[in-house]
């Protein structure tokens, strides 16, 4: 009967230590997963700032194109 006490106990110990656990790693989780979604809209931002800006210089270097016609070397 000793025996089967102890090792109710253990189980107990172990599982308060498991649940300890989970709920760490679970808050870890909910941590990452948070400054994924963070990362994902700054990364949307920083996309669309890119093609803006892309578009932005390239209209730029065809004004500039029409201003100055290129002259030949020759």
């Amino acid at each position: 009967m000793n025996e089967l006490g102890e090792t109710f106990e253990e189980l107990f110990n172990n599982n308060d230590f498991l649940k300890k656990n989970y709920l760490k790693i679970k808050k870890k989780n909910e941590l990452l997963h948070n400054q994924t979604v963070v990362l994902s809209k700054e990364k949307e931002v920083l996309s669309s700032t890119l093609q803006n800006t892309q578009k932005d210089f390239y209209a730029h270097k065809v004004s500039c194109k029409t201003k100055f016609p290129v002259i030949d070397e020759k």
